[in-house]
């Protein structure tokens, strides 16, 4: 019987594999070679060996094989997740044994291969994989297997410190003669070289820390995601001369935190606000501070068509790919994760709905959506494919369309496509009416 894995089983089913093979081959080994004594060049065991561990090759190879034991465990737990997302903290640690290894194989072909007479050695029994098998499927496996929020560029920093804390320690351990030069930097005996080659071992491992982040990221993050903040509502149910999104608390207008929500993903790459004509130097001036905002485009007679005329500005320099999530102004509790899961939807679908289960009341004015015999009230985000939405709304009939569509989500429903969807939150309410609006000032 064949049968059928995801895209996501395949990434699950690898990921443990390479990282069981990684715990296996590198702590394993290592525990049997130093706390036995066992040659396995040889086969003879000669007892307790501790200096061993005092080569980078070892350290960073023990290291990395606890890192991929703790991302074995935490896989273990998520297991039934439908993908595995790893925190960013263990992500991090990942980052700084793959940066370990990797150096340990760069070091082993570009430098000792030429100063150590023993060239058999370099690559022989567990010392191959120890210098070159591990060093290449870690690296490999950290770009392609390990997804976790996205990391920035600032986590480089941190990717490199085992490294330079093992150079920092070897350089004073050499020169005080404690060690003997065993990697052969001084060229027997000259410490002025220590001087040259850890710099640039250490500069070697920033920018091996840089460029892991950068391709980790363009692997599971090929394309920008935006997000597009509708506050063009005039807010006449609040009874108030002022719209909602305009109201305060802590003297900071209430969309500005949706706007503060959205801005601190790193996942997001740029917001574009749809504001009502009037109100953009205003929000121009308020939003100022928030570099991520790039665009504040002037608002349609309708919902649907503040919609389209904030996609347009999006897609007028963007790609099709793209991921856009469109958000209420005054939906100020939306929690990352919900944003995260919306974003992560969007790598299997390309209409995302944000909804709570729950019947439509008739005092309130949500958006219904029944979905597998399921009713749903529809909350925001609601995200797309750039292009797929953008499609969907060049066919609409202006003339008649634009009054069936309270959200976004109804335009595919009417062309009876297929959407997904994501949970949502109790706390991710909209405040349209006083009692919404003070049960935020109370929070």
């Amino acid at each position: 019987m064949i049968i059928a894995m995801s895209k996501n089983n395949i990434t699950k089913l690898l990921l443990f594999i390479v990282y069981g093979f990684l715990f296996i081959s590198s702590t394993f080994i290592l525990i049997v070679r130093v706390f036995i004594g066992y040659d396995f060049g040889t086969g003879v065991t000669s007892g307790l060996f501790i200096p061993y561990l005092q080569y980078f090759t070892s350290l960073s190879n023990f290291y990395n094989g606890f890192v991929s034991l703790a991302v074995l465990i935490y896989a273990f737990i998520h297991i039934k997740d439908k993908k595995i997302v790893l925190p960013k903290l263990l992500k991090v640690f990942a980052l700084t044994a793959a940066l370990g290894v990797t150096v340990t194989f760069l070091i082993t072909v570009t430098f000792l291969v030429f100063v150590i007479e023993d060239k058999q050695y370099l690559f022989s029994n567990e010392i191959l994989f120890l210098h070159i098998i591990n060093p290449l499927l870690t690296a490999s496996s950290f770009i392609l297997l390990l997804r976790s929020r996205k990391l920035v560029v600032k986590y480089a920093w941190f990717g490199f410190i085992p490294l330079f804390i093992y150079c920092i320690f070897y350089s004073v351990f050499v020169i005080s003669g404690v060690w003997n030069d065993f990697y052969n930097f001084t060229f027997g005996g000259h410490y002025w070289t220590i001087f040259i080659f850890l710099p640039a071992i250490i500069a070697l491992g920033y920018g091996l820390s840089f460029l892991f982040i950068k391709l980790n990221n363009k692997y599971f993050y090929p394309y920008k995601r935006h997000a597009l903040i509708l506050l063009g509502g005039k807010g006449t149910r609040m009874g108030n001369d002022t719209p909602k999104q305009f109201l305060t608390k802590n003297n900071k207008p209430l969309y500005l935190y949706t706007v503060e929500r959205y801005s601190s993903l790193e996942e997001i790459d740029d917001i574009t606000l749809v504001v009502a004509e009037e109100y953009i130097d205003r929000v121009k001036e308020e939003t100022a501070i928030y570099p991520k905002v790039q665009k504040i485009v002037k608002g349609g007679n309708c919902r649907a068509r503040s919609s389209f005329e904030g996609l347009s500005a999006i897609l007028y320099d963007h790609k099709e790919k793209d991921c856009v999530l469109i958000a209420d102004a005054v939906r100020v509790n939306t929690s990352e994760d919900i944003i995260y899961r919306n974003i992560l939807a969007l790598e299997d679908s390309r209409a995302v709905l944000t909804a709570i289960v729950g019947e439509k009341q008739k005092e309130r004015i949500d958006t219904s959506h029944t979905k597998d015999g399921i009713n749903y009230l529809a909350q925001t985000p609601q995200s797309f494919r750039l292009g797929y939405i953008m499609g969907l709304y060049f066919s609409i009939d202006w003339h008649n369309d634009p009054m069936q569509l309270t959200d976004d989500i109804t335009l595919v429903k009417m062309k009876k496509h297929d959407y997904e969807i994501v949970l949502g939150s109790p706390d991710n309410y909209k405040i349209t009416r006083q009692e919404d609006f003070d049960r935020f000032l109370n929070e």
